[in-house]
């Protein structure tokens, strides 16, 4: 039931987040360092610019290797996998499945979560209860 509600939030999130590019604009400095810091990983990595983030940015571009669609990938990744962690730490910590699955959604459509930029914050608000999950 876990997995099937993790699945559930992250399709709505990919479906939620289809068109993307024609609501989030690309805005340059933060977001734009963090994603090339990450591409550019071997050559020349800047370990003052969130040196985590950057590695998550390298291990995406594994796999889109365009820039601007790689920013929306991760941009989409980080509002998705927020609201899935939040639903399994709150389903981890014995909150019934149906209240969990509700507000992670919740979570996923509110507007302090699309709107949020840049996305490091996310990624450590990630990593944070993606570790606390796992400790439980």
């Amino acid at each position: 039931m876990l997995i099937a509600g993790m699945i559930c939030i992250a399709v709505t999130g990919w479906i939620f987040t289809a068109d993307i590019r024609n609501s989030v604009d690309i805005l340059f400095w933060d977001e734009a360092n963090y994603l090339n810091s990450g591409k550019l990983m071997f050559d020349k990595f800047n370990r003052q610019w969130g040196p985590a983030y950057a590695v998550w940015y390298k291990l995406l571009s594994m796999f889109e290797q365009d820039s601007i669609a790689l920013y929306y990938l991760n941009y989409r990744l980080m509002t998705i996998l927020i609201s899935v962690g939040f639903f399994l730490l709150l389903a981890l910590s014995n909150i019934r499945f149906w209240v969990a699955f509700g507000v992670a959604l919740l979570f996923l459509f509110a507007d302090i979560n699309m709107p949020v930029w840049p996305k490091i914050s996310h990624y450590c608000v990630f990593v944070f209860i993606t570790g606390i999950a796992i400790m439980r």
